[in-house]
């Protein structure tokens, strides 16, 4: 079986760029959705049993910034993941996929990633100005 993303007819630089999109922001996606479980775990672990206070409420949307910065990095890779996929199924090339199915999961992927950017950026900025403001007093 032949790999999807190199196909043996050439490809315009255009694709070839959005395929390696793809395959970093895949890679971003993995890595980030990582470190969101490992934070979501070991915070739960080790505030639930011990009953050991965090100095913010943690998991709230308006207070945690690790929570806050690990969902937006995610959500960015998603949201670029699903843009580049979306605008590969719509480029008339010869890459084998089932183009309806890419094109319905990138919208899909599209509209959960920029709802979840709404929601986490507006409190990631207030606190990175916070700690910047912080520093400059």
């Amino acid at each position: 079986m032949r790999n999807l993303y190199r196909p043996s007819e050439p490809i315009t630089p255009f694709e070839r760029r959005l395929v390696q999109v793809v395959g970093c922001t895949s890679w971003g996606a993995v890595l980030g959705a990582a470190c969101l479980g490992a934070y979501l775990g070991l915070g739960l672990y080790v505030s639930l049993p011990s009953g050991l206070e965090f100095p913010y409420t943690f998991l709230a949307l308006k207070q945690d910034f690790v929570f806050d910065f690990l969902a937006t990095t995610v959500s960015v890779s998603t949201l670029l993941l699903s843009g580049s996929l979306l605008l590969l199924a719509l480029l008339p090339s010869r890459l084998r996929y089932n183009r309806e199915l890419v094109i319905l999961l990138s919208c899909v992927g599209i509209g959960f990633s920029v709802s979840v950017v709404r929601f986490t950026v507006p409190p990631l900025i207030r606190h990175t100005m916070d700690v910047v403001l912080s520093f400059t007093q």
